[in-house]
């Protein structure tokens, strides 16, 4: 895969209203990414080259968009027509394959979703791929958590650390910091602080590229 290829990913919390729409993709013009996985997302935008899987309610839906330089081909595209928590596609970028999943994961304790998500990547044949999203849950709380008293969504997490070692993925970032502690999300009252938001691939990827 080109070493050069950059992804992005951000919970944007809604773009349904317009003038915070231009301020974000303006946002993300300015990074020069390649290609852009946001979550929460509600908009008709058809002018972003974009696949968008959208939810009718509040707080929900995915989209990936890609830079209109960017040269890609698409082989296949999953998406979660049912409440919009994930897109999974199969796309080629200088004459390498890989997956890439965009998700969003739900706030409440709900494995099942993750165990959907499971069943649709193990349906992609190709050797790399590429999850990043907001989860809404840590895999390491201990690290990834400020002032928690308990650990959120426990059967979800147990869900996802299995489908984690099932597929071979590791948490990008953390294998890069092993003690660092940083944080995607916050709260003021009370304070609580969690790293919801990260990237995982196949450990053989993340290995040959250090």
């Amino acid at each position: 895969m080109d070493s050069s290829l950059k992804i992005l990913s951000m919970n944007c919390r809604g773009l349904g209203d317009k003038q915070k729409r231009r301020d974000v993709f303006q946002y993300l013009k300015q990074k020069h990414t390649n290609i852009v996985c946001l979550q929460d997302v509600h908009f008709d935008d058809k002018k972003e080259p974009i696949i968008i899987c959208g939810y009718t309610t509040a707080a929900w839906g995915v989209t990936i968009l890609f830079n209109n330089n960017f040269e890609y081909k698409l082989n296949k595209i999953c998406k979660d027509t049912i409440s919009g928590n994930f897109i999974i596609i199969d796309i080629e970028v200088s004459q390498k394959r890989f997956i890439l999943a965009n998700i969003y994961g739900p706030n409440e304790d709900y494995p099942k979703s993750y165990k959907n998500i499971q069943s649709k990547l193990q349906n992609f044949q190709c050797g790399n791929m590429i999850i990043c999203g907001d989860w809404n849950l840590t895999l390491n709380p201990e690290k990834d958590t400020f002032n928690y008293k308990h650990v959120s969504n426990p059967k979800a997490t147990l869900q996802v650390l299995k489908l984690c070692d099932e597929l071979d993925l590791v948490d990008v970032w953390r294998c890069s910091n092993e003690n660092k502690r940083i944080y995607t999300w916050a709260k003021s009252n009370p304070i609580k602080r969690a790293r919801l938001d990260f990237f995982s691939c196949f450990r053989k990827f993340y290995e040959c590229h250090l």
